[in-house]
């Protein structure tokens, strides 16, 4: 789903294309990263509800910037049509968030990608685990909002629909630590 970035928000992070995406976001001196599953349809020129309810996040928790970032760059709105076997974007993909997390070591990772992680292919698994383990290189702390039955933390486009938890980027909700 197509959507509008919420008022006064511009990314000027955009790396990738129609077929995948590496990073997306705003640059800040106190920057929320987010890990979720894939990227879907958020480019820099129109967003979707994740990257929508990211953004509302970070202001509202008092962040100048937040950066989408994924295990899995291939772009699909369903998660279940990622590739059985990668190819070598993820070990672009890596590089890219290494730079990224270079840049801004000692920031927040918000860690959002469901229960995908136990789900889905093992090659996602061990991109999740290499990313993580970057965050911890780079002295990351990483959060969660809440937690899926099987433990992982929620996937943000859930927390929106099913919780009301953020009503627009105003509603009440703890950012919690996560032990990977």
């Amino acid at each position: 789903m197509r959507l509008n970035y919420p008022d006064n928000y511009t990314p000027n992070i955009y790396l990738g294309d129609d077929c995948e995406r590496y990073a997306l976001g705003n640059d800040g001196k106190n920057v929320l990263f987010c890990i979720s599953i894939n990227p879907s349809v958020a480019c820099d020129k129109y967003s979707d509800p994740t990257m929508n309810a990211l953004v509302n996040i970070s202001r509202k928790r008092g962040f100048d910037g937040c950066i989408m970032i994924n295990p899995a760059p291939y772009r699909t709105p369903k998660p279940a049509e990622l590739p059985a076997t990668p190819d070598k974007c993820l070990k672009e993909n890596i590089k890219i968030i290494r730079d990224l997390f270079s840049k801004h070591p000692s920031s927040t990772v918000l860690c959002a990608w469901g229960d995908f992680r136990k789900n889905g292919p093992k090659w996602f698994r061990k991109s999740l685990e290499e990313i993580m383990e970057l965050a911890a290189e780079y002295g990351m702390k990483p959060i969660y909002i809440r937690k899926t039955r099987q433990g992982e933390p929620t996937h943000l486009s859930y927390l929106n629909r099913d919780h009301a938890l953020f009503d627009n980027g105003n509603g009440n909700y703890e950012l919690n630590s996560f032990v990977w």
